[in-house]
């Protein structure tokens, strides 16, 4: 099986991400816009889809097109109903291809900082059997509103939609993949 790994930027890769993808057997194809890489307009064989976070906004297509790109691959992989994971700027893009607007927060939220997660994260396919709450590294200063249909799943001091689910699809804004080796960078 292979999912595709969408990785922005080379200093944000997809650490535990991909350690958990590859223990559980799965093939990673990455796509990298940086080094010139093209967006899939479609899953295509790919079984998943995962989208890494990144220093440019949702609505900064003008500057980097790719971004266009990857929406109508999000849209594509939602209708197909295939699992995605959108972190950081990936839960961006996921809730914009879900219809939610995202906008600067006017704020940044970087560091190491508590997620709570909510009930409902309690009975979810990723988060069951977890800590209801958690400190994470954080990166952002965008935001987003939950999408329509979506159910809530973690919040933090400083935002309140941290992680969302819409199907099969998740979105984190803060950073799970982080290792020491992507910190010490």
């Amino acid at each position: 099986m292979t999912v595709i790994v969408i990785q922005h930027v080379p200093h944000e890769p997809p650490g535990t991400i991909a350690d958990a993808l590859t223990a559980a057997g799965t093939s990673l194809q990455f796509v990298k816009p940086f080094a010139g890489d093209r967006i899939p307009p479609e899953p295509g064989g790919a079984r998943g889809l995962v989208v890494m976070g990144g220093p440019m906004g949702v609505y900064e297509a003008d500057r980097h097109p790719f971004l266009r790109d990857e929406l109508r691959l999000l849209e594509a992989t939602l209708r197909a109903d295939l699992p995605v994971l959108g972190v950081c700027l990936g839960s961006q893009l996921l809730a914009t291809a879900l219809g939610a607007p995202v906008r600067p927060s006017g704020r940044q939220e970087i560091g190491w900082h508590r997620v709570r997660l909510t009930a409902e994260a309690q009975r979810d396919l990723l988060w069951a059997g977890t800590t209801r709450d958690f400190v994470a590294f954080h990166w952002h200063g965008d935001i987003f509103d939950l999408p329509r249909g979506a159910v809530g799943l973690g919040s933090s001091d400083l935002t309140e939609h941290q992680a969302f689910r819409y199907g099969r699809a998740w979105g984190l804004l803060f950073h799970m993949e982080i290792t020491r080796a992507i910190v010490q960078g």
